[in-house]
């Protein structure tokens, strides 16, 4: 390249801290509860739930074809997803 000299920046943090999480109940349509640890996102689209947990509570749905948005203007799509209800509540109620 005649004496051109191309670098490339990397920002690397030195601490990339621990993801927020806490322990909360989850609760079905039908009453069942268990605790949980979530993993809260902001900036997330959809809310996901592992699906052992999903089985565990009895928790069934129609399946759908989940597209979320990424960086970069990408987009992710995953087939035959369960859309399924529940709700998160404090250790507390």
């Amino acid at each position: 390249m005649d004496g051109l000299m191309q670098s490339l920046i990397t920002y690397m943090p030195k601490h990339l801290g621990i993801p927020q999480t806490l322990r909360c109940k989850i609760i079905t349509p039908k009453g069942k509860t268990s605790t949980i640890r979530a993993l809260m996102d902001p900036g997330s689209q959809f809310t996901a739930l592992r699906k052992g947990t999903a089985k565990q509570l009895s928790l069934n749905g129609p399946k759908r074809t989940l597209i979320s948005g990424t960086s970069g203007a990408q987009q992710l799509t995953l087939p035959n997803q369960r859309a399924i209800e529940f709700k998160l509540s404090s250790l507390d109620d």
